[in-house]
């Protein structure tokens, strides 16, 4: 097993995040050319799976291109995510054409004002449409949360809402 960031961006602002330190620099993607060259690598020495990391994996370009590399090097993909971008139709539909074996995602909150909170972000309901897409579509995928202050007494919350998601 294997870990690759890929990447510093994020469309969330989490206060514990070790993002925050690289300043989200969209700079510091990984070249897809780097990426591949790691790949091979992974495969000369039996790797099975092979997680995609970030900042935000999903906001990085080459995301499709090396999860269809990954697929035809028999590599399962496992993607860390925190879901906000499958909201988005578009990409939504293209992640379907090109998906990881599975998906770890990381929410951020159980309602809008926790949500906001911890990450800046206000779109609650969107969150929570890409957490159920990934649900529904990867039964075998991962819901996770880091409990943060944020959530103080609030664990009970965050569990019902992961369940609601799927």
């Amino acid at each position: 097993m294997t870990w690759l960031t890929v990447n510093r961006g994020c469309n969330f602002r989490c206060e514990w995040c070790y993002a925050a330190g690289t300043g989200y620099d969209p700079d510091d993607d990984m070249p897809f050319e780097l990426a591949m060259e790691h790949i091979e690598i992974a495969k000369q020495v039996g790797t099975k799976k092979m997680f995609l990391i970030g900042g935000e994996p999903t906001l990085w370009p080459h995301l499709f291109a090396v999860t269809d590399a990954l697929r035809d090097a028999g590599i399962r993909s496992i993607l860390v995510s925190n879901a906000f971008k499958f909201a988005n139709d578009e990409f939504w539909e293209a992640y379907q054409q090109h998906p990881c074996d599975a998906v770890g995602a990381s929410f951020k909150g159980y309602d809008a004002e926790s949500l906001f909170q911890s990450t800046g972000v206000r779109n609650f309901d969107a969150a929570t449409r890409g957490l159920r897409r990934i649900c529904e579509l990867q039964r075998n995928s991962v819901l996770s949360f880091v409990y943060a202050s944020a959530y103080e007494g609030h664990l009970v919350d965050m569990v019902r809402y992961a369940k609601e998601c799927g």
